[in-house]
């Protein structure tokens, strides 16, 4: 008798079909692995970029807490830096004054004096009390004062209030504008 195997047939389709199943199966482990470790990744990354996220807004919270803290310093280093400027201007507005002085006590003879003294600081006026003890050094005065050596410091120079006193002295008021380009006075 012969054998007849109707299975055969059918058994081989199905061993290609689990072949074929076997090797979708395999495919779809890879790719659901796949996904999984990229979805573990991207998680990680997720957490790790949260974690820096927070670890940055916490220093800028810091760093922000820290320049408020310091804020009234910078605020009072500020003040005291244009204090200063303005003690440094002032300074220099009375060293005018005083290089002014300085310059008249040298030009005039010993005897004749300089008193009552003025300065007005912000238009840079000085006012001088020119005392001679005689006529004849209050001609000299005059004639120091007309040179144009001496008129070139001075934007303007006024003499007023000529007047003898009972003590036979001569004395009269000189206003002077100080010039800043003058090199009577220097900043150094």
């Amino acid at each position: 008798m012969i054998d007849i195997n109707f299975l055969r047939y059918q058994k081989q389709a199905l061993t290609k079909q689990a072949k074929k199943d076997k090797q979708i199966f395999k495919i779809s482990v890879g790719i659901t692995i796949a996904t999984v470790l990229l979805s573990l990744g991207l998680i990680g990354l997720t957490f790790f970029l949260n974690n820096h996220t927070g670890k940055i807004t916490q220093k800028i919270s810091l760093t922000t807490e820290e320049i408020e803290k310091y804020k009234e310093t910078e605020a009072s280093y500020i003040f005291l830096i244009n204090k200063l400027k303005i003690i440094r201007e002032l300074f220099e507005l009375r060293a005018d004054k005083q290089a002014a002085i300085h310059f008249f006590d040298n030009l005039f003879p010993a005897d004749v004096e300089i008193s009552g003294i003025r300065y007005e600081i912000e238009e840079g006026i000085l006012s001088l009390k020119i005392t001679s003890p005689h006529i004849f050094r209050l001609e000299e005065v005059f004639t120091i004062l007309k040179e144009p050596n001496i008129k070139k410091h001075f934007l303007t120079m006024n003499r007023s209030n000529l007047k003898r006193e009972q003590n036979a002295k001569y004395s009269f008021q000189l206003v002077l504008s100080l010039d800043k380009n003058s090199d009577l006075i220097s900043y150094d």
